[in-house]
């Protein structure tokens, strides 16, 4: 009965207490009482216990004379009580149902007296259990004599008061049968049990009460939003009260709803409403959030913009002071200034490979520096021999050590320090000269009959002259070759006349326009390379250049080509494919642009840039709904038509791959001018199905795909031209992309296109520019491309010929070892097809993939130790192990 009286409280009474106190309209709730209960059982003085505690303190006491009191006092409390005298029972009706109780032995029960002289002994006990139980009594002290009704009232009160200070819970456990059977549940027991316990009250309860409860601040931090961002309120930002009123009108449009209501100190709602509250709140969250990201980024793209600029400023300065100490701390804090977001998009600072290239340029500028000094330290003496440590100095050794400082002086030293090493070398190299010459007029004057090997010795008288007609034969010489280099714009006989003229101290008008020629970029040397093979009439050298000048603009304009999916000449994808999270797309793609409210939201080349993106990856799809390039209508059903040649190529090989790759080829063929634009949607579907493909042999054979293409016909245009030149860059392997570069070269301006009937001849057409192409290989200068190693994403994998097609499981040692056997064994002849003549001896492939036996007739590959034996049915490749 107390503990009920406390579920009772706790459930029904506290709530309707906080109700009254928050002053809020509310429906009384109605449940079974059981203070009259308790009042019969515990009430002072007339309860049945503190009754049974008299009776059983008077002498004579007996158990009818207790149940004749307690009927003449609670005879009129029918609700709780009633007796029986004649059969010596009472009956109590609990909120569980009545109970019958005996009153035969109560006295004897409820008495718990001790006999002082038994406690005594028991405390004097040596036994420590014993001496806790009882305790030693003071001097004159008595036994206390409790009953058991008291000390159980004293333990329940103790307890009721341990759990009105917790935060109460209640598990209530139903008996479904009387016979303790699993699966059997008697309903009217059941319903019995409920109303006992008071706990469709309880549920009533719960429906007609509040049960969310917020304090006004804290219901204003939480549902502030629920009107959206651009609502404006009224009150005062600190009137939390008026706030909670404001918000629910204007997210329920209405006033004095009964299931939320605003008190005194909190706004207390009922579950529908806390619903419907978190919707719109939820709601509000889905717009504002973009907002608040959007906020995000910007200040972290901002602070990291500031921190990049901070750091390449410091680097110019160090390079700009040839301190290399500064140079190598900073490149090894790039990770920590640059921070996550650095790492995530592998972002550099730009001129991070200009300071790589002084830190390089130093370790050959110390040994010039330390030979300069060894040089000054010999100029001013007056021997006729110029030498050091006993080594004469020649003038072939100076005029190196010039050419060196001018390949590697400009980079590290300041101009200052660069022209006072040359001062001191032309002025050491005079000496030397002047010394050679002596020796050799001497020599003439000992033996007379001598002839002398420079005939302008023999018409000079001596020294001084001779050294002033030297010189006005090589300035002469100089002008000559100057103009010469200048007509033909050939720039390494332009460094030879510009050594020549720094090493003699010499200047003119042609020298003068010859230096700034070398000091043009590469792509304004090569236009005037261009024009000059114009004025010649000079085709090969013509086509060379393009050609050169065609890879420049990719590596110099990288960041405008490396994106393929950018390219102009695709059509916009369907709005279906756009991503949500505009943050999917790589840095520096898209613009933020500035909204009215001065919030960064995604523009609309950033969504169309996801889309492009998404669009342009590999499918398992293979029927396409539309072309990927701007088409006119009648050549859409040619390129769908393209399209299922690709997949059956790339995808299906089983079925007939050499048909498909001949039908794409010689469709690419076909196209002529007006429907050119077809060749570039045959090289859009080709690179869309390489994009993300998890198939390594489709891969394969779509890489041999777009080396039959490129070997037989070229793009419609430059621009498209160079969006695909920068992707093979970026996603082949460096021997293959400079493969079919050739092949490409030798389309453009070799021979003519022709239909072609068979596969083999196609393989042919590819392989004779497997060493380069007449038109790129006799004068190409170095690789012009500097790209961060994350733009490097070799579809192939990371073996550069072979170049295993299993990167992913090199952690494994197990899966490795049998991949690189499935390598040997079953991928060799579609490889070979790709890297042809370049494997000359498979067997040292082999031995450099791992592979340190491989045997054909024993049908076997031994790699580290791990033997891997090939099914025989499999057919063999037609390979020479």
């Amino acid at each position: 009965e107390k503990l009920q009286e406390v579920f009772n409280r706790t459930t029904f009474g506290e709530d309707q207490d906080l109700y009254q106190t928050e002053g809020i309209k509310f429906e009384p709730i109605t449940f079974n009482d059981n203070h009259n209960v308790l009042d019969v059982l515990e009430g002072k003085p007339n309860g049945l216990f503190p009754l049974l505690d008299d009776e059983c303190a008077v002498a004579g006491g007996t158990e009818d004379r207790y149940l004749q009191r307690i009927d003449g006092i609670h005879e009129k409390n029918f609700e709780a009580f009633s007796a029986n005298r004649k059969a010596r029972t009472f009956t109590i009706k609990h909120f569980a149902g009545s109970v019958e109780y005996s009153v035969s032995g109560f006295l004897a029960k409820n008495t718990d007296l001790l006999n002082q002289d038994l406690y005594e002994i028991c405390a004097a006990s040596s036994d420590s259990l014993t001496q806790l139980l009882f305790p030693k009594l003071q001097e004159n002290q008595k036994v206390k004599i409790q009953s058991t009704g008291k000390k159980f009232r004293e333990q329940l009160k103790q307890l009721v008061s341990k759990l009105n200070s917790t935060m109460t819970h209640y598990v209530r456990c139903i008996k479904p049968n009387d016979e303790q059977v699993p699966g059997t549940f008697n309903g009217r027991k059941i319903n019995v049990q409920f109303e006992a316990m008071a706990m469709l009250d309880s549920i009533s309860a719960g429906q007609k009460g509040f049960k969310h409860r917020l304090l006004h601040e804290e219901f204003v931090k939480v549902y502030k939003t629920v009107n959206g961002p651009q609502y404006i309120y009224s009150s005062h930002p600190k009137d939390y009260k008026k706030l909670c009123e404001e918000i629910i009108k204007g997210c329920f449009k209405e006033d004095n709803l009964p299931g939320i209501q605003v008190g005194n100190v909190r706004v207390l709602f009922r579950s529908d409403e806390y619903r419907f509250l978190e919707l719109n709140r939820t709601i509000a969250f889905l717009d504002l959030l973009p907002k608040v990201q959007a906020l995000v980024r910007g200040v972290l793209a901002r602070s990291f913009q500031r921190r990049l600029k901070e750091l390449i400023s410091e680097l110019d300065q160090a390079v700009a002071n040839a301190d290399i100490d500064a140079i190598e701390e900073l490149e090894r804090d790039i990770p920590n200034r640059l921070g996550k977001m650095g790492k995530l998009y592998g972002i550099v600072p730009k001129n991070l490979d200009r300071a790589k290239e002084v830190v390089r340029q130093q370790g050959k500028w110390i040994p010039i520096r330390d030979r300069i000094s060894q040089y000054e330290s010999i100029l001013p003496e007056d021997s006729h021999e110029v030498s050091i440590g006993g080594q004469a100095v020649t003038e072939q050794e100076i005029e190196d050590v010039i050419a060196d400082i001018l390949a590697t002086g400009e980079h590290i030293s300041t101009p200052d320090d660069i022209e006072k090493s040359l001062v001191l070398l032309k002025e050491l190299k005079k000496r030397i000269h002047k010394e050679e010459l002596n020796k050799k007029f001497a020599a003439i004057l000992d033996e007379p009959d001598i002839e002398p090997d420079n005939k302008l010795i023999a018409n000079v008288d001596n020294v001084d002259d001779y050294v002033e007609k030297e010189k006005g034969e090589i300035e002469a010489w100089i002008e000559r070759t100057a103009a010469n280099a200048l007509k033909l714009v050939d720039k390494e006989l332009m460094r030879e006349v510009s050594l020549k003229a720094v090493e003699n101290d010499y200047s003119s008008a042609l020298v003068d326009e010859v230096t700034a020629l070398l000091h043009l970029s590469e792509i304004e040397f090569v236009q005037k390379e261009i024009d000059a093979a114009e004025s010649a009439n000079d085709e090969q050298r013509l086509i060379h250049r393009r050609i050169r000048k065609k890879e420049l603009i990719c590596a110099n304009q990288f960041d405008q080509y490396k994106y393929f999916y950018m390219c102009p000449q695709l059509r916009n994808p369907p709005q279906e494919v756009d991503y949500i999270l505009c943050c999917c797309i790589p840095a520096g793609i898209g613009i933020q642009e500035e909204s009215k409210d001065g919030l960064s939201s995604p523009s609309p080349n950033h969504r169309m840039a996801n889309r492009r993106r998404k669009f342009l990856s590999w499918t398992d799809d293979p029927f396409q709904v539309n072309s990927l390039v701007r088409l006119p209508e009648e050549l859409v059903n040619e390129a769908l038509n393209v399209y299922e040649s690709i997949y059956g190529c790339m995808e299906e090989p089983h079925i007939s791959a050499d048909e498909d790759a001949l039908k794409v080829v010689n469709r690419g063929i076909a196209a002529k001018e007006e429907t050119a634009v077809l060749r570039d949607e045959i090289f859009t579907q080709i690179v869309k199905q390489l994009n993300g493909n998890p198939d390594p042999e489709s891969i394969v054979r779509g890489v041999q795909l777009l080396g039959l293409c490129l070997a037989t016909f070229a793009p419609s245009n430059d621009e498209f031209e160079y969006f695909l030149i920068t992707w093979m860059r970026c996603h082949l392997p460096f021997s293959i992309y400079r493969h079919y570069m050739s092949a490409l070269h030798e389309t453009q301006y070799g021979t003519q296109m022709k239909v072609f009937r068979d596969v083999k001849t196609l393989e042919a057409k590819l392989d004779q520019t497997r060493g380069g192409s007449r038109w790129s290989t006799s004068r190409m200068a170095k690789d012009p491309w500097n790209l961060p190693t994350h733009h490097i994403k070799n579809i192939l994998g990371g073996y550069d010929i072979l170049d295993g097609f299993f990167e992913d499981f090199e952690s494994e040692e197990e899966l490795r070892r049998r991949k690189i056997a499935e390598a040997a064994m079953g991928m060799i002849r579609p490889a070979r097809k790709l890297i042809g003549r370049q494997v000359k001896n498979l067997g040292m492939t082999l031995k450099r993939l791992g592979a340190t036996n491989a045997s054909k007739s024993e049908l076997r590959v031994d790699v580290k130790g791990s033997t891997f034996v090939r099914d025989e049915t499999e057919e063999l490749p037609k390979l020479d192990f």
